[in-house]
């Protein structure tokens, strides 16, 4: 498709012979590129009507319920001997303080009521294969390995709370307590005086500074309110008990406010101090705990003489989560949870298909949450279920094996595991392309050292062909942008400025590829070749690429490009790579006119034909 109504009509209102000019060229570029398409199929795979769901948490339990309900054979699988994950290591829960041993066996109650739940406790995968409607899954309960063949898989291994020893002296002096032991004190008779003191502190190895090594920056989300459900459970079975609370910043959710008003006024004491102000835990003298802190309201330093000092600790990933992210493929933040493909759009699916996520798997969240999310994560399992078959894109990878030289780069940089080396004949290795499991993005055909791979409908011949088309026609006085942008952000960029009508100069000729990861050094060198004023390559934002990595894979290759362009006697500014999403519409005409502006202080290219 030539687009000359967001690309050109709608941007170039008051330069009407320079926008017909550049949608002459649109239109060459599309009929060069059209010109050596070719039918493309897409590749058929049958459902394997069973899932697997990792973790029997409250979001496991849910995701099971929600698929078996539907018919279908569902295992469900832990590491613990028993249901419930992080229940088991709470007394109550909420602000009701509903019993969670009564939830739990509420829980078993229900899925022993499934006759299409198979329950494996003590158990963990060892081993993965395979792609959507075919995951052929060991899984190891003791000594004894089960083989299972499943058609979607869900993760919800939930998340851990932080025991860190020494922190703010826990396990050292006695009365540092967490809140997991703090709610089982105030559950047990007699475990907690009736007019004891207390000290809660919150952030207690989390939202930590960036600088530090292994820093746990993250918010866990849910400390407050569970410090706040804790402290009104106390006051109402220790009424006389006194409690402070020690905070960086307080943040409930806003259905939660109310209960910090309800603390407030049963006389609860909030007092806020600074990150690099944290409070001291000293061993007391007339007290078990003396705890110094800065007040950064006041200004004041204050003693605080206590019997507990009780840690808002930070909720952690779980260490099996590096096993499972290297076993199916999966993405891990910088924190180690789960990655989702994208938080707003995509929250329950990974990048990889067939392969779903819930829970605290991906961050710390409160149980209403982990719930909807084990819902919604096994509604977008059963698309594929339901329908018993799924239909792969045809932009897919295929390889030469006669070219292939089986040095293993496209196995190494694939995102999705759709590329593997086989031994072949004669002892000469080759990589072979899963067409199941290739999401398009083009990363391995354009860093094949080899040229084996070719990518379907972004071929290079065609990418080659719309860069000649595009500067087949330079008016001597005009300058010349070649651009390569990708399908999902940059392009989508460039559309919305045009739906928005925001003015730029007609100077850009714009080529369409799934990714920045297609784009290969060969690709820029020819449009310069072809006497292109610069070359403007523009993806996702580094985070919001939509297959992983792509744009910094390109990232990469550009470094390189620009040490060649420099040594080719060209400016290294004539090579540009930004990152535009697909909302950004007037930073994509402002960078328009930016670009437009480097170029015409540089003159024309020398490269260009005479």
């Amino acid at each position: 498709m030539a687009n000359i109504r967001e690309h050109c009509s709608w941007v170039h209102q008051s330069a009407k012979d320079e926008a017909t000019s550049k949608a002459m060229d649109l239109v060459r570029m599309a009929v060069a590129k059209s010109r050596l398409l070719e039918p493309q199929e897409e590749a058929v795979t049958e459902i394997e009507p069973s899932a697997l769901v990792i973790g029997a948490g409250v979001a496991g339990i849910e995701a099971a319920k929600s698929i078996a309900k539907k018919g279908f054979q569902v295992y469900l699988i832990d590491k613990d001997d028993t249901i419930g994950g992080y229940l088991n290591r709470l007394t109550t829960v909420n602000f009701d303080f509903k019993s969670t041993s009564d939830m739990i066996e509420d829980l078993r109650n229900e899925l022993s009521s499934f006759d299409n739940i198979d329950l494996m406790l003590e158990s963990e995968v060892t081993d993965a294969k395979g792609s959507i409607g075919d995951f052929d899954v060991v899984i190891k309960t003791g000594k004894k390995k089960t083989e299972l063949k499943v058609g979607v898989v869900v993760v919800a291994t939930g998340a851990e709370a932080l025991e860190e020893k020494g922190l703010y002296g826990l396990k050292k002096i006695p009365e540092v307590i967490t809140e997991e032991e703090f709610n089982h004190r105030i559950n047990t008779e007699g475990a907690l005086p009736d007019d004891a003191t207390y000290a809660v502190i919150h952030c207690a190895g989390s939202r930590e500074d960036e600088s530090l090594e292994g820093a746990r920056t993250w918010c866990s989300g849910i400390c407050c309110t569970v410090a706040l459900e804790h402290t009104l459970e106390l006051l109402e079975k220790h009424p006389e008990s006194r409690v402070f609370h020690l905070y960086r910043d307080l943040r409930v959710h806003y259905t939660s406010e109310d209960k910090y008003r309800e603390a407030r006024k049963k006389g609860v004491v909030f007092i806020r101090f600074d990150q690099d102000s944290p409070p001291e835990v000293k061993k007391g003298d007339s007290t078990a705990v003396r705890v110094e802190v800065m007040d950064q309201i006041l200004g004041a330093q204050l003693n605080l003489d206590v019997d507990y000092v009780v840690l808002a600790t930070a909720m952690i990933p779980p260490e099996t989560n590096k096993e499972l992210a290297e076993i199916f493929k999966i993405p891990t933040n910088m924190s180690g949870f789960f990655m989702e493909a994208h938080p707003k759009l995509r929250p329950v699916d990974f990048q990889t298909d067939g392969i779903y996520v819930a829970g605290t798997a991906t961050a710390p969240k409160p149980i209403d949450e982990s719930i909807a999310q084990g819902r919604g994560a096994a509604a977008r399992a059963l698309v594929p279920l339901v329908s018993g078959i799924r239909k792969a894109e045809a932009i897919v990878s295929v390889v030469d094996p006669e070219v292939c030289v089986g040095c293993g780069t496209c196995e190494i940089n694939c995102s999705y595991n759709a590329i593997e080396v086989v031994p072949g004949d004669g002892g000469h290795d080759y990589a072979v392309s899963n067409a199941v499991l290739c999401q398009g993005c083009g990363k391995c055909a354009a860093g094949c050292p080899a040229g084996a791979i070719t990518m379907k409908h972004f071929t290079d011949d065609q990418i080659l062909a719309q860069i000649r088309a595009a500067l087949s026609d330079m008016p001597a006085n005009r300058p010349r942008i070649l651009t390569i942008v990708c399908n999902w952000c940059s392009y989508a960029g460039a559309d919305s400025a045009g739906v928005s009508r925001f003015q730029q100069p007609p100077t850009v000729r714009d080529i369409r590829v799934m990714c920045t990861g297609r784009v290969s050094v060969t690709h820029i060198l020819e449009a310069f070749r072809q006497g292109a004023d610069m070359v403007w390559i523009s993806g996702c934002h580094i985070g919001d690429c939509h297959y992983v990595d792509g744009n910094i894979a390109f990232e990469r290759r550009y470094a390189i490009a620009k040490k060649i362009v420099e040594k080719a006697g060209l400016e290294p500014e004539r090579l540009q790579f930004t990152q535009i999403s697909a909302s950004e519409g007037p930073i994509w005409a402002e960078k328009v006119k930016e670009l437009t502006e480097i170029v015409e202080k540089l003159g024309p290219s020398p490269l260009r034909k005479k």
